[in-house]
């Protein structure tokens, strides 16, 4: 992550180091907690190791796989996922790694125009408004540059206004 490259290892003991946070016994998170707070996380990681990840571990399903199987333990959902009501970062998230898995497919523009979905409901308020700002940035990558090819890490956080419309874009952008 500090070379500004993709490194899947990192990733994967990000995901790693969240899941151990929830089994912590000092103070363990409760079911609720994890479904709200740590399973969005844990998918992000998984999707951050994926595109790398059948070079340096294996079959890339790998990691895609853990992830659903993340996603349907702790939620209790399992099945088929519809992109237009995904709003919520885990939901999102199973719905890629069951397409990047080919479980279920979808079109890459529906990809991209669910995941600006959930950033437009996330980002501002509840991610950017309270000083979240790597999670923020973190879905804005899976989202724009993984899905949308955008190149640029520079242009894929600048363009944060277009997920944003409540925030005036500044002149410098």
């Amino acid at each position: 992550m500090l070379s500004g490259s993709d490194s899947s290892y990192e990733w994967l003991l990000a995901r790693c180091f969240e899941e151990a946070r929830w089994r912590f016994p000092e103070r363990p998170w409760p079911a609720n907690e994890i479904v709200r707070g740590g399973l969005d996380d844990d998918l992000a990681f998984t999707l951050g190791a994926g595109p790398h990840a059948k070079v340096e571990f294996g079959p890339e399903n790998d990691i895609y796989r853990a992830g659903i199987k993340m996603y349907e333990r702790w939620t209790g959902k399992s099945g088929p996922v519809k992109l237009g009501g995904t709003r919520k970062p885990r939901d999102f998230g199973y719905a890629l790694c069951r397409h990047y898995t080919a479980i279920q497919s979808f079109d890459e523009d529906a990809l991209v125009a669910a995941g600006r979905k959930m950033l437009r409901a996330h980002l501002q308020e509840r991610w950017l408004g309270s000083g979240q700002y790597i999670r923020a940035a973190t879905w804005r990558k899976i989202v724009h540059h993984q899905l949308g090819r955008e190149a640029d890490p520079r242009q894929c956080i600048l363009r944060a206004y277009d997920d944003m419309p409540d925030v005036a874009r500044p002149a410098f952008v």
